[in-house]
Protein backbone atom coordinates (compact mmCIF):
# COMPACT_ATOMS: atom_id res chain seq x y z
CA UNK A 1 0.00 0.00 0.00
CA UNK A 2 1.51 3.38 -0.97
CA UNK A 3 0.76 5.07 2.36
CA UNK A 4 2.49 2.40 4.44
CA UNK A 5 5.49 2.49 2.11
CA UNK A 6 5.61 6.29 2.45
CA UNK A 7 5.37 6.02 6.24
CA UNK A 8 8.26 3.53 6.44
CA UNK A 9 10.35 5.61 4.00
CA UNK A 10 9.67 8.72 6.10
CA UNK A 11 10.79 7.00 9.29
CA UNK A 12 13.97 5.89 7.55
CA UNK A 13 14.63 9.41 6.23
CA UNK A 14 14.17 10.90 9.69
CA UNK A 15 16.48 8.29 11.22
CA UNK A 16 19.12 8.82 8.54
CA UNK A 17 19.12 12.62 8.55
CA UNK A 18 18.24 13.39 12.16
CA UNK A 19 15.89 16.07 10.81
CA UNK A 20 12.25 16.34 11.84
CA UNK A 21 9.84 14.82 9.35
CA UNK A 22 8.64 18.17 8.04
CA UNK A 23 12.18 18.73 6.72
CA UNK A 24 13.19 15.18 5.79
CA UNK A 25 10.04 13.50 4.47
CA UNK A 26 8.59 13.83 1.00
CA UNK A 27 5.29 12.56 -0.28
CA UNK A 28 5.27 10.04 -3.13
CA UNK A 29 2.91 11.99 -5.39
CA UNK A 30 3.11 15.54 -4.11
CA UNK A 31 6.05 17.61 -2.85
CA UNK A 32 3.80 19.15 -0.20
CA UNK A 33 4.81 18.06 3.29
CA UNK A 34 2.50 17.66 6.26
CA UNK A 35 3.57 19.45 9.41
CA UNK A 36 4.85 17.46 12.36
CA UNK A 37 1.94 15.72 14.07
CA UNK A 38 0.04 15.21 10.83
CA UNK A 39 0.08 12.53 8.12
CA UNK A 40 -1.23 12.54 4.55
CA UNK A 41 -4.67 11.11 3.92
CA UNK A 42 -4.31 7.63 2.41
CA UNK A 43 -6.77 8.44 -0.40
CA UNK A 44 -5.62 12.00 -1.10
CA UNK A 45 -2.03 12.92 -0.30
CA UNK A 46 -2.98 16.62 -0.61
CA UNK A 47 -4.92 16.39 2.67
CA UNK A 48 -3.10 16.21 5.99
CA UNK A 49 -4.78 14.50 8.93
CA UNK A 50 -3.95 14.51 12.61
CA UNK A 51 -1.58 11.67 13.45
CA UNK A 52 -2.24 9.65 16.58
CA UNK A 53 1.34 9.50 17.85
CA UNK A 54 0.25 7.28 20.75
CA UNK A 55 -1.13 4.56 18.47
CA UNK A 56 1.74 4.95 16.00
CA UNK A 57 4.35 4.52 18.75
CA UNK A 58 5.78 7.89 17.71
CA UNK A 59 6.13 9.32 21.21
CA UNK A 60 8.64 9.33 24.03
CA UNK A 61 6.30 8.61 26.97
CA UNK A 62 7.45 6.15 29.64
CA UNK A 63 4.57 3.78 28.87
CA UNK A 64 6.51 0.61 29.64
CA UNK A 65 5.51 0.82 33.30
CA UNK A 66 4.65 4.24 34.55
CA UNK A 67 2.99 6.66 32.12
CA UNK A 68 0.25 7.15 29.58
CA UNK A 69 0.38 8.81 26.18
CA UNK A 70 -2.56 11.11 25.40
CA UNK A 71 -3.10 12.14 21.77
CA UNK A 72 -3.84 15.81 21.13
CA UNK A 73 -4.45 17.60 17.84
CA UNK A 74 -1.09 17.76 16.09
CA UNK A 75 0.83 16.39 19.05
CA UNK A 76 0.63 14.32 22.24
CA UNK A 77 1.23 14.65 25.96
CA UNK A 78 2.69 12.25 28.50
CA UNK A 79 1.40 11.80 32.03
CA UNK A 80 2.75 9.65 34.84
CA UNK A 81 0.38 7.03 36.23
CA UNK A 82 -0.91 7.18 39.79
CA UNK A 83 1.86 6.25 42.21
CA UNK A 84 4.55 7.75 39.98
CA UNK A 85 5.94 11.28 39.66
CA UNK A 86 7.64 13.07 36.78
CA UNK A 87 6.91 14.61 33.42
CA UNK A 88 5.59 11.47 31.72
CA UNK A 89 8.78 11.01 29.73
CA UNK A 90 10.59 9.94 32.89
CA UNK A 91 8.49 8.66 35.78
CA UNK A 92 9.74 7.46 39.14
CA UNK A 93 7.97 5.54 41.84
CA UNK A 94 6.51 7.60 44.69
CA UNK A 95 7.17 6.07 48.10
CA UNK A 96 3.78 6.77 49.63
CA UNK A 97 4.97 5.35 52.96
CA UNK A 98 7.78 7.90 53.25
CA UNK A 99 5.74 10.85 52.00
CA UNK A 100 2.68 10.06 54.10
CA UNK A 101 0.50 9.70 50.99
CA UNK A 102 -1.07 6.47 52.24
CA UNK A 103 -4.19 5.57 54.16
CA UNK A 104 -2.79 2.86 56.40
CA UNK A 105 -4.05 2.71 59.96
CA UNK A 106 -1.64 3.97 62.61
CA UNK A 107 -1.61 0.36 63.85
CA UNK A 108 -0.53 -0.99 60.44
CA UNK A 109 2.83 -1.04 58.72
CA UNK A 110 3.03 0.65 55.32
CA UNK A 111 5.13 -1.11 52.67
CA UNK A 112 5.96 0.69 49.43
CA UNK A 113 5.38 -1.22 46.19
CA UNK A 114 5.97 -0.11 42.61
CA UNK A 115 3.24 2.44 41.91
CA UNK A 116 1.39 1.76 45.13
CA UNK A 117 1.70 0.54 48.74
CA UNK A 118 0.30 -2.10 51.06
CA UNK A 119 -0.79 -1.96 54.68
CA UNK A 120 -0.27 -4.88 57.06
Amino acid sequence: EPFLTWLEDSRNQVAATGLPCELACTLPTDPRICARGYVPNQQDYNICLDANECNMDAHNCDISTAAACVDTVGSFTCACSQGFAGDGVVCTNVDECSTGEHDCSTDAACTDTTGSFTCA
